[in-house]
This record gives structure tokens, sequence and C-alpha cells, in this order.
């Protein structure tokens, strides 16, 4: 299903202004995020002569993630760490193409490649996974023509928002904004977002797969995050974790 974000929507803060806003979330919430300018060699330099950024933001006591942006434009990379100073990969990493289209994605643990990597060539679909432990591969699929969609038994169920999709759309639509960034920069495309709901039916690990521009990467994480409870999918006699895709145009 794929929404639409009108431009009559409230307005979000400008990037400028956030920078003063996070300052204050830092007190309260104990988060830390940051902005970096860079020129064309990646050099710092002023907001006026960016040309690339990167937003730094303190998941926890064990993972500062680093966001690489064009700074008007799509995502480069993600690459997560241990601490500020970036020097043990540890979490989250993803790389993306010219398009801001995914093109891999898997986790470090303490330096180490660990479980699946996703690599997705011109696809925002897996075309190959390369199962690590401990930084070894230890097993590997790709995908082919004769790999076959499996349909769900009927005992099994997907996972499904309380209010159906109908619902569903509707809370989207009434909770995104147009960032005030994306529209004085005169930004526009369609955001892509891997998300899971599990067991419990919450929402969890939102993860781009097509980025468009920091604003609108930003508020489409946000709203999916933010959502309200959805029915687990159930399969083998339990609730399970489900996999959903969601595009948001703007």
């Amino acid at each position: 299903m794929q929404v639409i974000i009108l431009n009559n929507m409230k307005i979000a803060l400008t990037i400028i202004y956030c920078l003063f806003t996070f300052s204050v979330c830092a007190q309260k919430n104990k988060s830390v995020e940051k902005f970096y300018v860079f020129d064309k060699d990646w050099k710092g330099t002023t907001i006026d002569k960016g040309v690339y950024m990167i937003y730094v933001l303190k998941m926890n006591d064990t993972t500062w993630q680093w966001n690489y942006y064009n700074y008007i434009g799509p995502l480069l990379y993600i690459e997560s760490y241990r601490n500020e100073e970036s020097d043990i990969p540890n979490g989250y990493h993803a790389y993306f193409n010219k398009k801001g289209k995914i093109d891999s994605s898997g986790d470090f643990i303490n330096g180490i490649k660990n479980g699946s990597w996703f690599y997705y060539g011109d696809s925002l679909n897996p075309q190959k996974r390369i199962t690590y432990q401990n930084g070894l591969a230890i097993s590997q699929w790709i995908k082919t023509k004769d790999t076959a969609k499996s349909g769900l038994d009927p005992n099994e169920k997907e996972a499904e928002f309380k209010k159906g999709m109908d619902g569903w759309k509707k809370y989207l639509m009434n909770n995104l904004s147009y960032p005030t960034r994306a529209l004085n920069s005169d930004i526009h495309g369609q955001v892509r977002i891997n998300f899971i709901i599990d067991s419990d039916g919450k929402v969890i690990a939102p993860q781009i797969i097509q980025s468009v521009e920091f604003s609108l990467d930003q508020e489409a994480k946000r709203v999916i995050l933010n959502s309200p409870q959805w029915k687990p999918g159930f399969q083998f006699g339990k609730f399970v974790n489900s996999y959903h895709t969601q595009p948001i145009s703007f």
C-alpha cells in the first residue's frame, strides 16, 4: 500500500531548528543526537556550503549509529559502533546506491560480522543472503527464478493492523508531516521502510530501504515507529514476528 503525503499537512521543523531541539531532548531522555556538515572533500564546513552531512544517534550505551547523507539528497550509508569514536563496528550497517536504494545490510557484533547479511542488487527485495557466525560465512542463499513463494497454511495468519488496512492508511495520513526542510528545497520522492511487528503486536526496528532525503526519511521512520499496536502474526501454534514494507510518497 502506498501513502501519498500532500503539501497542506502540518509542517515539521527545519534541520537548523532541530539542532536546538535535540539538545533539549538529550537532557530529558538521556539520548544524544548530533549533526556534522562537510564540503565535497569531507572537510568540516558551514551549512551554506554543505555537500555531505552525518547524523549521529546514540541508540544505547553500546551502540552509536552514524548516518552518512548527501546534504540535500539520499543516504550514502549507515554504520553503527560501540562508542562515539566509531572504532569498533557494533550493530546495524547498510549501504546505498547513488539513488538512495539499499544495496546491502547486516550486523556486526564487536567488530565481527554476525547473523544474516542481505544483498539487494537492483531490487528492493534481497537477492542473496549470507549468514555469518563469528565472522565466518556458514551458509548462503541466492534467489533464483525457481524460488517458490510459499503460501500461508490455513491455520497461519499475517500480522494485521487492528483497524484494518483502511485504518492503517488513515493513521498514516493523519500523522505524517511534510518537513519544512524538504519543502524549502523542493524535494519529493518515495521513502520505503522495512519494519517488524513483533509477537506482541508492537512495531519495532524500522529501517530505510529507499532513501530520499534526511528530513523525509526521519519523518517516515517516526510515524512507523509510533504506530498503534497490531494483531501479531500467527504460525506453528504461536504468535511470531512479521516483516512488512511500507512505501510513503512525499
